[in-house]
């Protein structure tokens, strides 16, 4: 009898909070009745309750072998191997609970949180609404319903959702449960709200932050994004998308030392994610790591966005293996500048004794006709049997032991008829002062071009220089831009009347220099050797490397990189400067 009203004052202890002293009434109890069942599994959950997860798994299991018949003895050791994150075993602790007491709504509850746990959704619905239809009003497992048919039916799941909010206000999984159906649908405002009320709450729930760093990215708060992606690792996350995601923003604050180590530990971790695997190649060639970045990038096929890319022909592709007298076609894969910055490996595998055919975007084709080593140039194809071996364009680097002195640097590759030249309809005054053709924006389709493209209004101090004859290169709404900026008669509009590269390519010959951000233009300039300056953000793309004023690829070009990220003002001082000096050195030479 003593021992019972031991028991009853531990147990109204250790409701109260009082987990030591109910504690010290648990052993006492085992002390003096070993094999006592009740007496272990308090003890256990009272060691789950104070974090010390192993011996609670341990007292509890002592429990069940005394008494292997109490429901509450199971569905406590599935809490606690939950909480190990032994999901498995956890399920099967759930469904013996169930299996005694078929109508206890918490157990069913919990046990459809441990299937939402390891991806079963569709068993995790089935058990969350067995706990509801046993009592509608219950909150978490309202949220594991809605949790559960997030991508199934997402109207539905916000009513679970607000329900089990409006049941229990402190619910962190239902604040997180909103915000990624506001961020699936795009309301990233609603989306920051909503984690960082599940943070507040809940502020070791590392999805959190891993949702709210990737809305930070997406609106370009990458120092807030990098902060939350690094909590969630802190916390305990061995996901490698965290790492990785950690590691890209990392890169586009440019530490990018520090996104290599955590590419490397995103690896580690799991080395077949394709996007990891790709971006870690962006952050290696970046760092002037060729070989090991042109290697690495061919993972890009796998990824979601260039899987839908690949070709798939029964023609062979190029393995590096013998190519006298074979026919080979490349093919372009990304975009225009790519294609004219990699092109330049054709004339190597002429060399090698092959015919080399390129298939590229009509653009393009008119001025690939006058590379050094082509035979023909192609638009899109569906069948290639008459070739011998395929490759897309940017794999050819890594066949020609690349780094950045082995560069094909013989510039120019293009090739143009002298009388091509003299009949151009682009003809210039025979004034001295400087001929500077010019571009202010990019490909709008492009992901990066907000970052990346200035647009013409930051470049107005060029404008006010005198001696310079300025010439819009600017094919897509230039006129637009020059009308708005009141420049239509200072700026001469000749991308408008382009019909290609290949016109672009003949007014760049006739130019002193070249102003433009990373667009096909600054690529076309450089292959063509004339003088060309590239107007960069902080943080540019991993072909102009990292601090570099001068580029490996293009011998004619020099870098004009934003020391502040957003503020065009400083490399657009700096290129006032270089005009200047470049108007007196001419003038002094003729």
């Amino acid at each position: 009898m003593q021992g019972n009203n031991m028991l009853r004052n531990a147990i109204m202890l250790h409701k109260s909070g009082n987990f030591k002293s109910a504690e010290k009434y648990y052993r006492e109890i085992l002390e003096d009745d070993p094999l006592n069942p009740d007496a272990a599994h308090l003890l256990g959950l009272i060691k789950f309750q104070c974090g010390d997860l192993d011996r609670g798994k341990e007292m509890i299991i002592r429990a069940i072998e005394l008494n292997g018949t109490n429901s509450d003895y199971h569905a406590n050791l599935g809490r606690v191997l939950h909480a190990k994150g032994h999901y498995q075993e956890a399920i099967k602790a759930f469904n013996k609970a169930l299996f005694l007491d078929p109508v206890n709504t918490a157990n069913h509850s919990d046990l459809a949180s441990t299937l939402l746990a390891i991806g079963n959704y569709s068993a995790a619905e089935i058990a969350a609404q067995n706990a509801i239809a046993l009592e509608p009003n219950t909150a978490n497992a309202l949220l594991t319903l809605g949790l559960a048919i997030i991508e199934k039916n997402s109207s539905q799941a916000k009513m679970h959702l607000k329900k089990a909010q409006k049941l229990n206000p402190d619910l962190a999984g239902a604040h997180l449960g909103l915000g990624i159906i506001f961020q699936n649908e795009g309301d990233l405002n609603s989306a920051k709200t909503s984690y960082l009320k599940a943070l507040k709450l809940d502020n070791r729930l590392i999805e959190g932050h891993c949702n709210l760093g990737n809305v930070y990215r997406h609106t370009g708060e990458i120092e807030k994004a990098a902060a939350h992606y690094f909590e969630a690792i802190t916390i305990g996350s061995q996901k490698a998308e965290i790492f990785g995601n950690l590691a890209v923003a990392l890169m586009e604050l440019g530490q990018l030392n520090r996104a290599i180590e955590f590419f490397e530990k995103a690896k580690h971790i799991n080395p077949l994610i394709p996007e990891i695997r790709r971006n870690h190649a962006m952050a290696l060639l970046k760092s002037g790591k060729l070989k090991e970045g042109f290697t690495e990038y061919n993972w890009r096929w796998e990824t979601s966005e260039f899987s839908a890319l690949r070709r798939e022909w029964k023609v062979p592709q190029w393995d590096g293996s013998q190519l006298y007298g074979k026919r080979i076609l490349i093919h372009a894969e990304q975009g225009y500048g790519d294609v004219i910055q990699f092109c330049r490996y054709i004339p190597l595998l002429a060399k090698l004794g092959a015919e080399v055919f390129l298939e590229c975007p009509s653009p393009l084709i008119k001025l690939m006709r006058t590379l050094v080593g082509i035979s023909d140039v192609v638009e899109h194809r569906e069948l290639i049997d008459e070739y011998h071996f395929h490759l897309p364009i940017l794999n050819l680097p890594i066949h020609f032991r690349p780094s950045l002195e082995t560069i094909p640097k013989k510039v120019p590759y293009f090739v143009f008829p002298e009388d091509e030249i003299k009949e151009s309809r682009l003809q210039y005054n025979g004034v001295r002062n400087l001929n500077v053709g010019i571009v202010w924006k990019g490909n709008p389709k492009h992901r990066n071009n907000l970052n990346r493209s200035p647009g013409l209004k930051p470049l107005s101090p060029l404008f006010d220089l005198t001696n310079i004859n300025f010439f819009a290169l600017e094919k897509l709404g230039a006129k637009e831009d020059l009308r708005t900026m009141e420049l239509e008669n200072h700026i001469v509009d000749l991308g408008t009347d382009f019909v290609d590269f290949f016109d672009t390519a003949v007014a760049i010959k006739k130019l002193d220099v070249v102003i433009t951000p990373d667009t096909a233009v600054a690529h076309l300039a450089g292959a063509l050797n004339i003088p060309v300056w590239t107007i960069l953000p902080l943080v540019s793309e991993w072909r102009w490397l990292e601090e570099a004023e001068n580029s490996p690829w293009y011998p004619s070009m020099r870098l004009f990189r934003q020391s502040v990220n957003g503020a065009w003002e400083g490399p657009v001082a700096r290129i006032c400067s270089a005009l200047k000096s470049l108007y007196k050195t001419i003038n002094n030479n003729v």
